[in-house]
């Protein structure tokens, strides 16, 4: 008969080698403090799970904000200030962490190992709730799921880390952009907006840009948003266009975009009014807009 692991407890996701091998390259390194900022740009404290090691980083970031050097004497000194030294393991473990290391230079390899567990406990500790929750029914179904959402969207932000970038390679690459900028006339390099005055202001949108349209209410921001996307996604039907809405149906925001795309009366469309004319330009619109294969509506869950 197969074998019933319905009853097998699981470990929770740990690597203490590797843990092990990112604190002891730090103490190898001959640079410790450089080392220290890019592994804190992927790891926080928090996120080994051996205690012992969790402390230990935390003496190691307390000496660096204090601009103290980085080493097993200094860090002994920092845990002794809590009352830590004998909970790590005394300086034997530190001594021994310098000699637990594979390659010292693998340091970002080994915390990524670290932070890809971290997640993994955290991912299971929030379905965890989610599931006791369920069970339960002390909460809303709505508020519930939200929760676990919001949590989920926290653990998906802290798996995207910031990378130290040479400043020589940023100098090349916006080089070789400006090159690319001067072969052609054209004054737009980057998203056309459909707004002429608009678009030699602000050269197009760009990648990575965060544009923010902001106004006081029925000035027509929905609108100008609108026919922003609309534009962009009759010029460029394969290029991905997705509209967030938290306040009108699907159907609304599809109908301004119809009036826009065909010059139709928004009035007339909404009593049904339309002269034979506007019935033609309807057409013509939908078959412009339904091409837009990338162009979302969603509203659902963003309430």
């Amino acid at each position: 008969m197969p074998e019933n692991n319905q009853n097998v407890a699981l470990s929770a996701p740990q690597d203490i080698k590797a843990e092990q091998a990112v604190l002891g390259s730090i103490l190898l390194s001959t640079d410790p403090t450089d080392l220290l900022a890019q592994v804190s740009s992927i790891l926080t404290p928090g996120d080994f799970f051996r205690t012992a090691h969790q402390l230990i980083f935390q003496a190691m970031l307390s000496l660096d904000n204090e601009q103290r050097a980085i080493d097993v004497l200094t860090i002994t000194d920092e845990l002794e200030k809590e009352n830590q030294v004998e909970n790590v393991g005394g300086m034997a473990y530190l001594t021994e962490l310098a000699a637990s290391v594979p390659v010292a230079g693998n340091a970002m390899y080994y915390a990524r190992i670290v932070k890809d567990k971290s997640l993994r406990r955290e991912l299971i500790d929030t379905l965890q709730e989610g599931t006791q929750g369920s069970y339960t029914g002390a909460e809303n179904v709505e508020e519930l799921v939200a929760d676990v959402s919001a949590k989920l969207d926290t653990i998906n932000a802290g798996e995207k880390t910031t990378d130290f970038k040479d400043i020589a390679e940023v100098v090349n690459r916006s080089f070789e952009q400006i090159e690319a900028n001067s072969g052609t006339d054209d004054q737009v390099t980057g998203l056309a907006t459909g707004y002429p005055a608009l678009d030699n202001l602000t050269t197009g949108f760009h990648g990575g840009e965060m544009i923010i349209v902001a106004a006081r209410p029925a000035v027509g921001k929905t609108a100008f948003v609108l026919n922003i996307a609309q534009r962009v996604a009759v010029a460029d039907p394969s290029l991905p266009v997705v509209i967030f809405s938290l306040e009108m149906p699907d159907t609304a925001l599809v109908n301004r975009m119809l009036a826009a795309e065909g010059n139709i009366n928004s009035q007339h469309m909404r009593t049904g009014t339309l002269d034979p004319e506007e019935w033609n330009s309807l057409a013509v619109a939908m078959g412009s807009l339904s091409k837009t294969k990338s162009l979302l509506m969603i509203r659902q869950g963003l309430r």
